[in-house]
C-alpha cells in the first residue's frame, strides 16, 4: 500500500487497551499479533458517527472500509 501511497489504519470501538492486549496477543491464541497496522480507538465513536457506520439504536459499528484521498474526500 505505501508504495502507492496508500495506508491502512484500523478503528475500532474498543478501548485502546484492549487493542494493546490483542496486537500483544500471539495469533495462535487468537489475538492479532504484532502488524505494522496502526489501531485507533474510537470508544466515544467519533469517527463512526462522522463517516456514518455507527448504528445509534443498537450502538453498535458496522464492518466498513474507508478509502480516502489526498484531499480527505471519502
Amino acid at each position: 500500500f505505501r508504495d502507492r501511497d496508500c495506508y491502512v489504519v484500523f478503528v475500532s470501538m474498543n478501548t485502546k487497551y484492549s487493542l494493546s492486549f490483542w496486537r500483544n496477543t500471539p495469533t495462535r491464541y487468537g489475538g492479532l499479533g504484532q502488524v505494522d497496522i496502526p489501531l485507533l480507538s474510537d470508544c466515544n465513536f467519533t469517527l463512526s458517527r462522522d463517516y456514518g457506520v455507527f448504528e445509534e439504536k443498537e450502538r453498535i459499528c458496522l464492518r466498513s472500509s474507508i478509502l480516502i484521498d489526498e484531499q480527505m474526500i471519502v
